[in-house]
């Protein structure tokens, strides 16, 4: 028998999924000339730019502590270091 927390990752990975495909294409659709999409699971942030086409490109991913490149109209380089929880 299923536990709580079972019900919670498979919420978790369904919000994930609608994070990475559905939110990431209407920002797209919507104007938003960048989008930030961090990745926990996978240490990683994406980052996707949006074309004349109003959709997004192929994304640019960048694992976390190291530099992310965010190109115009913001164009900077913020760092991604993972910080200790602990302390």
């Amino acid at each position: 028998m299923a536990g709580p927390a079972s019900g919670s990752t498979r919420e978790t990975d369904r919000t994930g999924r609608t994070d990475r495909t559905g939110k990431v294409s209407a920002y797209g659709r919507g104007g938003v000339p960048v989008c930030l999409l961090p990745d926990m699971e996978e240490q990683a942030a994406a980052v996707f730019r949006r074309s004349p086409q109003r959709i997004y490109g192929p994304r640019l991913t960048t694992p976390f502590g190291e530099p992310l490149r965010i190109p115009k109209p913001f164009g900077c380089a913020p760092g991604t270091r993972v910080q200790d929880p602990a302390g």
